[in-house]
Formats: structure tokens, C-alpha cells, sequence
């Protein structure tokens, strides 16, 4: 058989193959046309709508961005009330978006007396669900330092967060392991506090001034035993 001879060939069973999937495929939408056209629209509809969906997220977030940064510009002017107020308008943003629009809130309210309302903002970060644990635990030290410096009573609970946090190993753990211990000395409990503090000063793996920090609060806990 010559090579042009084979060539027809294929190129005749390549035809009746065509031949066949067109049949087929007019067979099985004859058949199923109503269910195929419907899959089709479902997955222009589900384009078309995942396209909106993040048109509007990008909306949204340039819409937050612009308010926080205005929030910053009428702080920056001492306008803190004002600042708040367009604050408050960003709460709709995603939750990180959120979570720093009540940190500069509270930032606000801290600068004009206003520490419960500061507070308050602190506690919601600090109780919102999936939330970065790094800004939540930052807000759990706010808050004690806060209420500590201002004479603002302290839940229980509050101290208690601190302690998870510094047996979490998180970012803020030696601080908050620190600010616990200074806790647990006030209240009556000087051994607890420098077995944290001892613990914490003993490190290797911290930076040499948090040891050293640690160490110092130690020391100044044993003296006032003496006294």
C-alpha cells in the first residue's frame, strides 16, 4: 500500500470519527439540551456574579482605606471627636479594616479623657470571632495598661486573657506574661508571679533587654517583700 494510498485513509476514517461525535453530540443535546443550556447560564451567572462580588470588595476597601486615612488627617489636627465619628463609618470594612479603624478609635478616646469608651473598643477586638490573634492580643495589653494607668477597674477575666496569652507563646507573650506577674504580686501572690518573671529572665531564646526587663521586675518584687 503506497503512502498516499494510507493518507486517504486517514484521512477518511478522521471523516466518518467527525461524523460520529457531531451525531453524538446533536444526539445528546436532543436529549439533555435543556439541562446543558442551564449548566451554561448557572456558570455565566456565577462569573458574572463572583465579578461583581469582588468589584465590590475593591469598592469597599478603597472606600475604608479613604476614611481611615481621613480619620488620621483630622486626628492629626487634634480633631479627635470628628476623627471618631468618620471612624465609625469604616466598621462595615473587612474585619482587619475594622479591627484598625477601633484600635485609632480608641487611640482617639484615650487622647480626650474618654478611657471606658477606649476600653470598650479593646474588649471587642478582643471578643470577636476569628479575629488576628496578634491585634487581639495587643488589645488585651491595651486595655490593662490602660485601665491600670487610669484607675478603670479590671475584670477578672481581663488579667486572665493575659495569661493565656503569655502560655500561647504568642507575639505578645513576655509582655503579657510580665504585666500578669506584676498582677498576681499586687494581689498577694509574690512566689507565682516571680516563678513567671524567673522563668521569663532564664530565656535564651528573647531579646537580651526583655530577659533583663524580666529580671528587673523580679528583683524590685523581692525588695518590696523585704520591706
Amino acid at each position: 500500500m503506497g503512502i498516499e494510498s494510507m493518507n486517504e485513509d486517514k484521512s477518511l476514517l478522521d471523516e466518518i470519527d467527525e461524523s460520529l461525535r457531531i451525531e453524538n453530540a446533536e444526539r445528546f443535546l436532543l436529549k439533555h439540551g435543556k439541562a446543558v443550556v442551564g449548566v451554561i447560564i448557572a456558570i455565566i451567572l456565577f462569573t458574572i456574579g463572583n465579578v461583581a462580588w469582588k468589584h465590590h470588595v475593591i469598592t469597599q476597601n478603597q472606600e475604608v482605606t479613604q476614611k481611615l486615612l481621613e480619620a488620621g488627617t483630622l486626628a492629626a489636627a487634634g480633631n479627635y471627636k470628628e476623627s471618631s465619628a468618620v471612624l465609625e463609618q469604616a466598621t462595615q470594612g473587612k474585619k482587619s479594616v475594622n479591627t484598625l479603624a477601633k484600635f485609632k478609635a480608641a487611640e482617639n478616646f484615650i487622647k480626650t479623657g474618654e478611657f471606658e469608651r477606649a476600653i470598650a473598643l479593646y474588649n471587642e477586638v478582643v471578643e470577636q470571632r476569628a479575629g488576628d490573634v496578634a491585634l487581639q492580643d495587643m488589645a488585651a495589653i491595651n486595655r490593662v495598661v490602660l485601665a491600670t494607668n487610669h484607675n478603670v477597674a479590671v475584670k477578672p477575666e481581663a488579667w486572665q486573657e493575659l495569661k493565656k496569652i503569655y502560655e500561647r507563646e504568642g507575639v505578645f507573650a513576655i509582655m503579657a506574661g510580665e504585666l500578669y506577674a506584676i498582677n498576681l504580686s499586687k494581689t498577694g501572690y509574690p512566689k507565682d508571679a516571680l516563678a513567671i518573671l524567673d522563668a521569663i529572665a532564664k530565656r535564651t531564646d528573647i531579646a537580651k533587654e526583655q530577659a533583663e526587663r524580666a529580671g528587673s521586675i523580679a528583683s524590685a518584687i523581692r525588695e518590696g517583700e523585704k520591706k
